[in-house]
């Protein structure tokens, strides 16, 4: 027996493996299937608000078209997902019990959903400046809604404590949020400044501080002795008895912070961004986001020769109505750059200036400008001022890109004759730079201190 014994061990030890091996498949083939993974929440429009529930395990994000994202304890209330609506959502805020929520809209339009009641909005009336927030008062029986200019709006059990509207700001109210006992309320603006109204206290603001972006949010402890601001950027600044845990100040982000939302307890807070994603601090947990993804932008069109042509008539660039050896022609700078704008082609000049030995006479005919010669001589002329003696026409050497349509002269830059000389005189370099950036295969001051000093570039092809 004793020598069987261990034959027995061996044999339960097997059976033991080849169960575990079997149950190990089996989740092996659980995890790896498709219908164990979780489709990824998708919006089709922009996050624009983020509020956690009343045990903060949980949280709703709100899309501008009325979208409702729901993660950990939050429940489904309804949404305006799909709904024609005159303006865009830009807040929620919950009822205190956490089994509703409202909306509300640029236009002041507001939405309740779950045990969320209707108390009133501004849908109907013309406003001054467009809604930007709203909060809802300790009871639950009322709400108030901010607008840009500062303006607040009180609904239900929500008392008016003072506003800032008709008041010149130095920035647009961004967000309202209401002290516990619902007796007061803090207006912050895009640039920090903070406004206290009823008991709500002042503890700081960013007023008069360089920011590095825009504040976009602001939310209030649970004491109600202090409050967080949020920026664009995802920097944090806290005041009171708020305390720090946390930014995504210096990080680079795919898409701008649009709110913050506290965690019950004040010791922590959660952050989310105009693409869904969410970030969270503190004792915020992590319950998942929504994907927003803007939609494709076709590829710009580049512009056609005869409007790049136009342009370069009310640019800062002037046309030559002679050429340098003095001959007129309907072949000179302004000639050709206005026929191209009008959709035909830009004449050569047909004459021979030099006489026998000189360069070859002119070829005469036409041509069609190239619009990246064009575009980088509009480039040049929207900041410099500078005079064009030569496009298409003129006498050149025989393989000259000014009878193909791709290279033009230059001779005066902000009035005075091109030079390459060092110090401030040297106004040719930043127009020869300019060229090249464009795509110039060939700059160059031609002539350098003669008559008919110019500064040419050409394209190649």
């Amino acid at each position: 027996m004793h020598r069987d014994a261990p034959r027995g061990r061996l044999a339960r030890l097997s059976l033991l493996m080849t169960a575990l091996a079997t149950v190990a498949s089996i989740a092996l083939a659980l995890f790896a299937s498709p219908m164990a993974a979780a489709a990824p929440l998708t919006s089709n429009a922009p996050v624009v608000a983020v509020v956690p529930t009343p045990t903060g395990a949980g949280y709703w994000q709100i899309a501008s078209d009325g979208g409702v994202f729901t993660f950990g304890d939050a429940q489904f209330y309804g949404s305006l997902g799909g709904a024609r609506l005159n303006s865009g959502i830009v807040a929620v805020t919950r009822t205190p019990s956490g089994a509703g929520y409202w909306l509300t809209a640029a236009d002041g339009g507001v939405f309740s959903f779950g045990d969320a009641q209707f108390f009133g909005s501004l849908g109907s009336v013309r406003l001054n400046a467009p809604i930007v927030g709203i909060t809802a008062t300790p009871t639950g029986n009322g709400y108030w809604l901010t607008a840009s200019d500062g303006g607040v709006f009180s609904f239900g059990d929500a008392q008016f404590f003072g506003s800032l509207g008709g008041i010149r700001l130095n920035a647009p109210v961004v967000g309202i949020a209401a002290t516990p006992t619902g007796k007061g309320y803090w207006l912050t603006g895009a640039d920090g400044g903070m406004f206290a109204f009823g008991d709500a206290q002042f503890y700081g603001s960013l007023g008069g501080i360089r920011l590095n972006a825009p504040v976009v949010g602001i939310a209030a402890t649970p004491t109600g002795k202090g409050y967080w601001l949020t920026g664009a950027d995802g920097g944090m600044f806290s005041f009171g008895d708020a305390q720090f845990y946390g930014s995504l100040g210096g990080v680079t982000l795919a898409a701008p912070v649009v709110a913050i939302a506290p965690t019950p307890t004040g010791h922590g807070y959660w952050l989310t961004g105009k693409d869904g994603g969410m970030f969270a601090f503190g004792d915020a947990p992590f319950l998942g986001r929504v994907t927003y993804t803007p939609p494709a932008q076709p590829a710009p069109q580049p512009s056609t020769a005869p409007q790049l042509a136009g342009q370069l008539l009310t640019s800062r660039a002037t046309f030559q109505t002679v050429h340098a050896s003095g001959i007129a022609d309907n072949a000179n700078a302004k000639q050709n750059i206005v026929d191209t704008a009008n959709g035909s082609a830009a004449a050569r000049s047909n004459y021979d200036a030099d006489g026998a030995g000189g360069l070859p006479t002119a070829p005469g005919g036409v041509v069609a400008l190239r619009p990246s010669m064009l575009q980088g001589l509009l480039t040049i002329a929207q900041s410099t001022t500078v005079r064009v003696s030569e496009v298409s026409g003129g006498q050149h050497h025989a393989n000259s890109k000014h009878y193909a349509g791709a290279a033009f002269d230059i001779d005066l830059i902000n009035g005075k004759t091109p030079n390459l000389t060092t110090g401030s005189n040297a106004n040719a370099t930043p127009l020869l730079n300019s060229c090249r950036s464009s795509g110039a295969s060939l700059v160059q001051v031609e002539n350098l201190g003669q008559p008919g000093t110019h500064v040419h570039c050409e394209w190649a092809g």
